[in-house]
């Protein structure tokens, strides 16, 4: 109902206000599913004597902006079957619609109207059809629009390269994202923060560290200035490619430059350090989050756990866990697992069978990595039997069974000399085409050597 009245407040006042709101209103009460002779009907007691340019761009603009994108398509068949010629800014609020509700498909079919229709799309066209195929996942279709403006003579601007940029970045077709700058720059538009953004999301997701710090550092010459989300782009580029250090100096520079750190930056500084075993400065940064006024999340939570128990701190990784647990902090399954792997390098078995029965009862979900822990933690010490009842949970819960599973089990069968359970186990490996690798292979032929 808010984003409803604030629709109505975006409308100026002015000839028809009062019929417009009236209209507006009363095609937000209709009920769902929507019946478009009812929508149609209530066009025609509200406008017996048609629309004009001015009307139709605000009940188009109203409804998009209520998110109501049926109604808004219908409206725009009304006007169609009125024989209204609709404009470009009549089609780009519809686009906008679109682009909101995720979609695509419905923003091309009405791009294509426009051609059919000899309406010659703007600027704003162009970014409303670009976005909606950013939001769709249409990396290619979004560079070819972009294409097709630069060809077609139609001014470009930031919003137009940011959003396909960052439509390529989703996928992390870095190069093609950075194909996109160079032709920004070639066509002298002028860099946003969003856009450098955008490009270094892009070399993140692509694991292009290098590439992601150069267009970190060449955005003060282009007086562009970095934002948390730059800086948490960066940062995570950084940790994909255990460059801790370098993430740490990337998150000094924030506090210099005084950038505020959202709960992002510090999950990705957080990861740079787990991904380089360097748990105590993990441990550190996890407890300024807790003093700040940010707030952990999920992700820096099993980060900081990881850390820990990669650098047999389990005790530490424990305390984390249920720390978070006392704050009533919603615990998820990265969490969880991450918990159940620091019981299996402490070799506590008993208790990380516990958190799984405790994931059980609050309904979080079971992963690959909390049974494959759990399967470890059972052959570190010997129960061979408890390691090989996962085998059939993960299959209740399909989950795959990996070189880690197989692999973990075969070593406790190999443990308690049960050589013949091994094999079995390493010819379901072979069926089932799971790659083996030189544990699985030692673990089988040790097997048979004690048999």
């Amino acid at each position: 109902m808010v984003q409803t009245m604030n629709a109505l407040a975006c409308l100026k006042p002015g000839l028809g206000h009062d019929r417009i709101q009236s209209l507006l209103q009363a095609l937000l009460r209709l009920q769902l599913p929507l019946q478009p002779d009812k929508v149609f009907a209530t066009f025609d007691r509200a406008l017996p004597d048609g629309s004009d340019a001015r009307t139709c761009s605000r009940i188009l603009s109203g409804l998009a902006e209520a998110n109501a994108l049926d109604i808004t398509l219908l409206a725009l068949s009304w006007h169609e079957r009125n024989k209204f010629q609709l404009n470009c800014s009549n089609y780009s609020a519809v686009i906008d619609a679109c682009a909101k509700n995720t979609s695509w498909r419905k923003a091309l079919q009405l791009f294509s109207l426009m051609e059919h229709g000899k309406v010659r799309a703007n600027t704003t066209a162009f970014n409303s059809m670009i976005n909606a195929c950013a939001k769709g996942g249409l990396w290619e279709r979004a560079s070819w629009l972009v294409n097709s403006m630069l060809q077609g003579d139609v001014q470009t601007n930031a919003s137009s390269f940011s959003a396909a940029i960052s439509a390529c970045g989703k996928v992390g077709k870095w190069r093609n994202a950075l194909q996109l700058l160079s032709m920004m720059a070639h066509s002298k538009v002028g860099c946003s923060t969003v856009t450098c953004n955008a490009a270094i999301s892009a070399c993140e997701k692509g694991d292009e560290c290098y590439k992601a710090l150069q267009l970190f550092r060449a955005m003060p010459q282009s007086t562009v200035e970095p934002s948390s989300i730059t800086f948490s782009a960066a940062i995570s580029a950084c940790a994909k490619d255990g460059e801790w250090e370098k993430a740490l100096q990337l998150f000094s520079i924030m506090s210099v430059n005084k950038v505020e750190a959202s709960t992002v930056t510090l999950s990705a500084v957080i990861s740079a350090c787990e991904s380089c075993d360097e748990w105590e400065k993990a441990l550190h940064l996890f407890s300024v989050i807790g003093r700040s006024s940010v707030g952990s999340n999920a992700i820096s939570l099993s980060s900081a756990i990881n850390a820990c128990a990669k650098g047999d701190q389990w005790e530490w990784a424990l305390d984390i866990f249920f720390a978070a647990a006392q704050r009533t902090m919603e615990l998820d399954t990265i969490s969880f697992s991450a918990a159940i792997s620091a019981y299996a390098k402490g070799g506590e078995w008993e208790k990380a069978l516990q958190l799984v029965s405790l994931m059980a009862r609050s309904k979080v979900n079971l992963d690959a990595i909390a049974c494959n822990a759990m399967i470890s933690a059972c052959e570190k010490v010997g129960n061979w039997q408890k390691a090989l009842h996962f085998l059939p949970v993960m299959t209740h819960n399909q989950l795959e069974l990996d070189t880690i599973t197989f692999s973990a089990a075969i070593s406790a069968c190999e443990n308690a000399s049960e050589w013949e359970i091994a094999l079995q186990m390493f010819t379901s490996m072979a069926l089932s085409k799971v790659h083996c690798n030189v544990i699985t292979y030692d673990a089988v032929i040790s097997a048979c050597e004690k048999g």
